[in-house]
């Protein structure tokens, strides 16, 4: 394994070349990677305030499905992959999914 990093800046989301579908699933995890929050905030979803840690963020697989090209199905089972590999955290009710992003110092410092 080769150490170090490389910064992705979530400017990358504008690119075209990351709007080019199907996505892999690295470009998913990647895509994963830079819609998880930076720092602790509160959003406002319906009408709730949900507190946000670093790493977490609010979606759905409908949105994962669309933004990635992947039917639901292939969005969850790739989340549920991710989670047995112990690299997510999904929690999921009727309305969204938050996922966290386990490790996320680790991917970002």
């Amino acid at each position: 394994m080769k150490l170090g990093y490389v910064k992705i800046y979530r400017q990358l989301q504008d690119h075209w070349l990351y709007h080019e579908k199907p996505f892999c699933a690295t470009a998913a995890w990647i895509d994963l990677i830079t819609r998880a929050n930076h720092k602790s905030i509160k959003i406002r979803f319906d009408r709730e305030v949900i507190p946000l840690q670093r790493g977490q963020f609010i979606t759905s697989t409908v949105k994962l499905a669309e933004q990635w090209g992947w039917s639901r199905t292939k969005v969850t089972n790739f989340l549920e992959l991710l989670e047995k590999d112990g690299m997510i955290i999904k929690e999921s009710d009727h309305r969204k999914t938050a996922l966290t992003i386990c490790n996320y110092t680790y991917w970002q410092e």
